[in-house]
């Protein structure tokens, strides 16, 4: 068994084979477009990774895309772990492969000139990055939060009895007026702008909102466009407020399943000077067009520290406590050089949820 580094395109049909057999043939990331566009595309660079080779197979493999970022004029690259995946088949004197590619994928993370490396793992690979071989460390699990709508159902794949689902649609639509009472707030001079494509002004709004001192990975326009409007499976609403042509901030949301009904997610909010009324116009134009498109709730997910917390529960957001989160997971970093020390530090990172590639 050997490991080497991941060959974009070259070694996609074998990675793609080994992803159906652990995640399934149906998962809508076991596709050759996403990982052309998420190891090919990425405007940072080439994508990269490690392959677990046993007997001409590929039998484990550990993805990654370079991530930019900068905290306040110093800036920094990171390693963001992405596809980490073990064939279930492998047999006792195997045992070792999960081992064996996270300490080759460190070591590639480096070769790299990394400066950090972050992932979000699941239950069974957090133990392993967080043991004392490879250093990573859990920063912090971000906080959900939930604003049903007034066409607030459950999916016809909810398993509950009807009187179930009777009282959990009464209760949710109970707490989506409660939420609609809330959200009114006294509207600003400002525009807001439907847009299919991140523009010029948002390299502007990005070095504003990367110069207030916390850790930012790079959100410029070029990542923007390639995140969202180049996505190969996903659709995003982007939605940006604006004065005198200049951008103030933007939202995006992307319709998924969630709770056993559909949902909007809210993958981004960036606000200039983290204004509190901006964030409100925008989470509520989020919410008007959701509802237009029979979208029964919004969720977020947001760092503990987030300044858009408080934006969210004055726009009718509830937090959800930990153990009824669905889409439970972590932050993890590791320092690779001094100058990623900062990564380190969980109060100093701007976090959102489009930050992983799952979203």
């Amino acid at each position: 068994m050997s490991e080497r580094p991941y060959r974009p395109g070259e070694d996609d049909k074998a990675v793609l084979k080994l992803r159906a057999k652990v995640w399934g043939a149906d998962h809508s990331h076991t596709d050759e477009s996403f990982f052309k566009w998420l190891f090919q595309d990425c405007p940072f660079g080439m994508g990269s990774g490690v392959v677990s080779i046993h007997d001409d197979v590929v039998v484990g493999f550990a993805g990654l895309i370079l991530r930019p970022a900068q905290i306040g004029t110093q800036t920094l690259l990171g390693c963001q772990g992405v596809d980490f995946m073990v064939d279930p088949d492998t047999t006792s004197n195997l045992s070792r492969v999960p081992f064996r590619i996270i300490k080759a994928h460190s070591q590639r993370t480096k070769d790299l000139g990394a400066d950090f490396a972050v992932s979000f793992p699941n239950d069974s690979s957090v133990r392993l990055q967080t043991s004392k071989h490879f250093g990573y460390q859990i920063l912090f699990k971000p906080q959900m939060f939930v604003r049903p709508l007034p066409c607030f159902r459950f999916s016809s794949e909810n398993d509950d009895s009807l009187p179930t689902q009777l009282l959990k649609t009464s209760a949710a639509r109970l707490t989506s007026v409660y939420s609609s009472v809330r959200s009114w707030r006294r509207s600003k001079d400002i525009t807001l702008e439907d847009l299919d494509h991140f523009d010029d002004r948002f390299d502007e709004l990005n070095t504003t909102i990367m110069s207030d001192g916390k850790l930012h990975l790079d959100r410029g326009s070029r990542y923007l466009n390639w995140r969202y409007t180049q996505h190969p499976i996903y659709q995003y609403k982007i939605l940006a407020a604006s004065s005198a042509n200049q951008l103030l901030g933007y939202i995006v949301v992307s319709p998924r399943q969630v709770f056993g009904t559909l949902a909007g997610l809210i993958c981004e909010l960036s606000v200039a000077g983290n204004e509190i009324a901006i964030s409100e116009q925008l989470i509520n134009a989020a919410a008007k067009v959701a509802q237009e498109s029979k979208i029964s709730i919004l969720v977020d997910q947001q760092h503990p520290n987030s300044p858009y917390s408080d934006a969210l529960v004055r726009c009718g957001f509830i937090k959800v406590p930990q153990r009824f989160n669905p889409k439970q997971f972590r932050m993890v970093a590791r320092e690779i050089t001094s100058a990623g020390h900062t990564a380190m530090e969980p109060h100093v990172w701007s976090f959102s949820w489009g930050d992983m590639d799952v979203v």
